[in-house]
C-alpha cells in the first residue's frame, strides 16, 4: 500500500527487496494498492513491472478519492474533519494535509490525513 506517486521511489526499493529476497523463486503476482492515480506515472510503473517480471504487477486505486469520501460524510462529521484540518472545503484537502485532534488527555498535532485515513473513513462504516 502506498499513498501515491510521491512514494514510487520507496515502492521501487520495497519491490526490489521483495523480488530478490523471496519472489524471484516463486513469482507470485503482486498487487500494489494506492490512494492516488498513477496514470501520470506510466513510465515508472512500467519500469516496476519489468523489475518484478515474470511476476505480474497490478497497481490498483483502493478508494473513490479523498474529496468523494469527505463529501459522503454526514454534515457533522464533515464539519469536524474540515475544522481539524483547518480548511473550509473538501477540495482543499490532500492525503498530505496535516490535521489535529484534541482529546481530554492529549492533543495530536499535524498528523497527516494519509496516516489516519483508514480509521477516519473505514471505521465510520462499521
Amino acid at each position: 500500500k502506498i499513498q501515491g506517486p510521491p512514494h514510487l521511489k520507496a515502492l521501487k526499493q520495497m519491490l526490489c527487496l521483495f523480488t530478490e529476497a523471496y519472489n524471484n523463486r516463486v513469482n507470485h503476482d503482486i498487487i500494489v494498492f494506492t490512494s492516488e492515480s498513477m496514470d501520470d506515472n506510466d513510465d515508472e510503473v512500467k519500469e516496476l513491472e519489468r523489475m518484478v517480471a515474470p511476476a505480474k504487477l497490478t497497481v490498483q486505486i483502493d478508494n473513490p478519492g479523498l474529496v468523494q469520501m469527505v463529501d459522503a460524510l454526514s454534515p457533522e462529521q464533515k464539519s469536524h474533519l474540515l475544522d481539524r484540518c483547518k480548511v473550509t472545503s473538501s477540495a482543499e484537502l490532500s492525503w498530505y494535509s496535516k490535521c489535529s485532534e484534541v482529546r481530554s488527555y492529549s492533543t495530536f498535532k499535524g498528523e497527516r490525513l494519509a496516516y489516519n485515513w483508514q480509521a477516519e473513513f473505514r471505521a465510520l462504516h462499521l
